[in-house]
């Protein structure tokens, strides 16, 4: 269609179709003029041809609009999410393809880079992530912040620990945005005991929405301990399906 808005919604629609009759349309997408546009195809390609979608999102990595690049960065992310383990050499080369985002333009660019790549194992964009926890980076956007916070507890960044008690429990969380939940998430995970101890009780909570909100966090921090807890609470109507997907990322 001539209208940009238009392709877009197009492109969308295909992608959650998932239907590979639509690859070779959205294969040329990803080269169209419009950023909005590539945008749209990087989505929609990863899902209709999947086994073609690495080489193009590392492609991506190079394109000449950030949101495009961003988006690029996400989706390999969630592609990892899903497999672990990456096809022979694709992590090398992701990372080789990430890492001079980290000293993107785009603050959530370099954001994302640094959780891409020390989620790959590659310790250049540990500083990034440091500078995250310590309010150093101006204008990311909240997800990639939260994003950050958390990818310090997985990655196991110890030195990262006084930063994140300040925004999990510093007064400032009490008037702004500091991340508080996202920080305990990965003091939780670096084995910090006061943050441990909370998640572990707030499981059994008569507070629905702290119970709940604790079963999604046990699960995103990879906190074992909390294994007995979401067995009971996986066999409970009101907490099954969410006490089953926190166990599906500790096992």
């Amino acid at each position: 269609d001539a209208d940009g808005y238009v392709r877009q919604m197009a492109l969308s629609a295909l992608g959650e179709l998932g239907d590979p009759r639509a690859g070779e349309k959205l294969r040329r997408a990803l080269t169209d003029a419009r950023p909005e546009v590539r945008y749209q195809a990087v989505i929609a390609f990863a899902r209709v041809c999947p086994d073609d979608a690495e080489e193009a999102l590392v492609r991506a990595l190079a394109d000449a609009d950030d949101a495009v690049r961003h988006i690029a960065l996400r989706v390999l992310e969630e592609r990892l999410d899903q497999a672990p383990s990456p096809s022979p050499g694709l992590g090398s080369r992701v990372c080789e393809a990430a890492a001079p985002l980290l000293d993107d333009a785009h603050p959530d660019v370099r954001v994302a880079a640094a959780i891409l790549v020390g989620r790959l194992g590659d310790p250049r964009g540990r500083p990034r992530l440091l500078e995250v926890a310590r309010g150093d980076v101006r204008g990311v956007s909240t997800e990639e912040e939260h994003g950050a916070l958390e990818a310090c507890g997985e990655l196991g960044l110890t030195e990262a620990i006084p930063a994140l008690e300040r925004r999990a429990y510093g007064l400032l969380r009490l008037v702004s945005d500091t991340g508080a939940f996202s920080a305990k998430l990965a003091l939780a995970a670096l084995g910090h005991a006061r943050a441990t101890g909370e998640l572990l009780d707030d499981l059994g909570s008569t507070k629905a929405s702290r119970r709940d909100k604790a079963i999604m966090g046990a699960g995103r921090a990879r906190l074992r301990a909390a294994i007995p807890a979401l067995e009971g609470l996986a066999e409970q109507d009101a907490t099954r399906a969410l006490a089953r997907e926190a166990l599906a990322r500790l096992r």
